[in-house]
Formats: C-alpha cells, structure tokens, sequence
C-alpha cells in the first residue's frame, strides 16, 4: 500500500521555519553567484522564501515530481525556478554537480525499508565538490499529544498519535535512519557533517496541531478512500469523524509535538 505522497505536511513549512530559526543553516556559506536546489519543493515556499533573503545573483531551483503545486512561471522571482524531477530516478548528467547548496525537508515518507543511501547518493551527486547539504525532517514516528493543562482532556488526540505509530509499524516505515543518517553522510565520504535537534517553541505548538490535521485529513482522502481501510486507522470516513473530535480537542489548546532534525554535511573536494 502507498504511503502518504502528497499528504506529507509540507503546509507545515512555517512551523519548521519558526523551529529551526532559519531556511538554511547559517553555518552554510552562500557564494554570491551560489545554485541552490531544493528537492520535493511541492509549491516552491521554501526556495521562494529563501530568495527574498539573498542576492538576485543565486539562483535557486526547486524540484518536484509533479508539477501540480507550482505558482505560475510569470509569478516567480527572477532567481527562482521550479522544475519536475524525479530524485528517485536516475540523475541527469546536466544537473550533476551544478550545485553550491542542495536541500530538502519532509521526504521521510518516500524512504523505502529504512534505506536511504540511493535517494542519499542521488541527492548528493547534484552537489559540486566542496557543496554543502541540508536535511529537515521531523520524526513522525515520535509524534505525541499534548495538553497545555491536568484539566484540558487529549484523550481522542492521544489515541490518533497511537494508532498512527500503529500504522507506521504495520507497513514497516521505520526512522532508523534519521537518527543514523550523520553516520549515513559519513559513510559517503560527506565531512563537516553536523546533527541538530532545535528545541520546542511552545507558542508555535498549535500551528503544528492543525497542520497535522490536515496533513491526516488529506490522507483520509488520498490513501483511505483510494487503497481501502487500515486496521489501525480504518477507513477514510472513520478517519474523518476522529479528526473531528480531535479538532474539539485542539480548540481547546490541545496540540501535538514531534522532535524534528537537521543534517547539514559538505561534500568532500576532489583530489
């Protein structure tokens, strides 16, 4: 059976932006004629975002699959454009090492039996030699329901982040490789390679909340309804009426959390 696709919560590009406290790692030196990509871009926020930020001399290209989420060509900054790729293929020798800063965020669902050295490799081969890589992802499979007080019940919420730690165990999507992904890099021969966990910022709690309905409800619609019903989350309609207690819950400050990680790692120089 698939798994999430384009229910992925890429609408959580503001929540990730708050927690990190930045697009791109400040660690990362930008050159002032940089090619930046982002891969699984959805709808371009993130190189669109971080274009407003830099000089109208690096370029920045997103890349997706589909092309379904892109804005309109004539609405995008002059620096920005945004392509169909599929990283999972074969790499294009025009697109092999062009790029200064490669980056992604939220693709932990599109790894495949806790195997992620080809996407890895793929994504590393866009890099020049000396290029920097930047990895966000949260770890679903930690995700947990929170009340702001002993009074306020999360009972509904709790019992979704269950059943969905549930789901994630019937069809074997595991995050091993998240936490060994630094030793991942370095097995590549990647240096300079660094693990960050930014912490909590509760205030932001509840923009997570309600995008992680969404991301569940979109689910409902594009897997449920699609592939059929789910022992741990049953059929998209069963779904759907959780999500509206869950909602209940949430209005009144209930909110979920998940740690989220960042991997920033350079490519080594030739020779």
């Amino acid at each position: 059976m698939p798994v999430l696709g384009d229910a992925l919560p890429r609408n959580l590009h503001y929540w990730a932006t708050l927690t990190c406290g930045y697009l791109l790692n400040p660690d990362i030196p930008i050159p002032e004629n940089a090619r930046i990509a982002d891969i699984a871009t959805g709808t371009g926020i993130w190189p669109i975002s971080l274009s407003l930020t830099l000089p109208p001399s690096v370029q920045l290209s997103g890349f997706d699959i589909t092309d379904a989420q892109f804005p309109p060509r004539e609405w995008l900054p002059p620096n920005v454009r945004l392509e169909k790729l599929d990283i999972l293929a074969p790499i294009p020798d025009e697109l092999r090492g062009r790029y200064d800063v490669v980056a992604t965020r939220f693709f932990s669902l599109m790894v495949k039996d806790n195997d992620v050295d080809t996407l890895l490799g793929n994504l590393l081969s866009l890099l020049k030699p000396g290029g920097y890589f930047q990895w966000i992802e949260p770890d679903i499979s930690a995700s947990r329901a929170i009340s702001p007080r002993p009074d306020i019940y999360s009972e509904a919420s709790e019992a979704l982040m269950r059943d969905a730690a549930q789901f994630l165990r019937d069809f074997k999507i595991s995050y091993d490789w998240l936490h060994a992904l630094p030793k991942t890099c370095k097995s590549l021969g990647m240096t300079n390679v660094v693990q960050y966990s930014p912490g909590t910022i509760e205030a932001i709690r509840p923009i997570f909340g309600y995008g992680t309905v969404g991301a569940y409800e979109e689910f409902s619609y594009s897997i449920l309804d699609k592939y059929g019903p789910t022992p741990s989350l049953g059929s998209g309609d069963d779904l759907r009426k959780r999500l509206d207690v869950v909602r209940g819950e949430l209005e009144r400050g209930v909110a979920f959390e998940q740690p989220i990680y960042v991997v920033v790692a350079r490519k080594a120089l030739e020779g």
